[in-house]
């Protein structure tokens, strides 16, 4: 089951891409972001974004899960 606050994470690093404007929209820590991303990411054993040191994208994966 999805949680609520997961997908408003998710659509916060996909609409801004990047963690830290994700993290400013939602109020909360750059390094809240990549643990949570990280969390979700395990539970689904997926990768919802692929990362570099300029952007982030979301993987096909990603995509469907928005």
């Amino acid at each position: 089951m999805q949680d609520r606050a997961d997908l408003l994470l998710v659509l916060a690093v996909k609409e801004t891409g990047s963690l830290v404007g994700a993290a400013k929209r939602l109020g909360v820590t750059g390094a809240a972001v990549t643990k949570r991303l990280a969390q979700i990411e395990a539970r689904l054993a997926v990768r919802l974004f692929r990362r570099t040191t300029r952007s982030v994208m979301p993987t096909p994966e990603g995509e469907l899960y928005c």
